[in-house]
């Protein structure tokens, strides 16, 4: 009795398949590659509209800041002349201690949002 086999060299079928499969394979990655350079550059326009906006929002209260302490003068100078009351001078206090707090917070915002697009640029940050 004699008898053979057929190993075959080459499987169209298989072969189709895996490139199939590579070509659907690429085409997610490059979806994904896509949704991933989207995201950089939605983070990138934030964070430049984050600066835009600080530094709008720093000149106001940095104006804010000098006519409350132009008014806390003004208050103290009227309380010596005997015009304005301590309670005058305490509202100008805390008006201008508040624009002062604002100015800061507006001023770290500026730094985060600087901050942030140094990091997402790649630069590093310096002191």
């Amino acid at each position: 009795m004699t008898g053979g086999f057929a190993i075959p060299l080459f499987d169209r079928g298989s072969i189709a398949g895996a490139v199939a499969e590579a070509n659907a394979e690429a085409s997610v990655l490059e979806a994904q590659r896509t949704g991933r350079a989207r995201v950089v550059h939605a983070d990138l326009a934030a964070a430049l509209a984050t600066i835009a906006s600080a530094r709008d929002r720093l000149a106001f209260a940095t104006t804010t800041r000098e006519q409350a302490d132009a008014a806390l003068r003004v208050a103290q100078y009227g309380f010596r002349r005997g015009a304005l009351s301590a309670l005058d001078v305490l509202a100008a206090k805390n008006a201008a201690a508040i624009a002062r707090g604002d100015e800061r917070q507006v001023a770290n915002d500026l730094a985060g949002g600087r901050a942030r697009l140094s990091v997402l640029l790649g630069v590093p940050r310096s002191s």
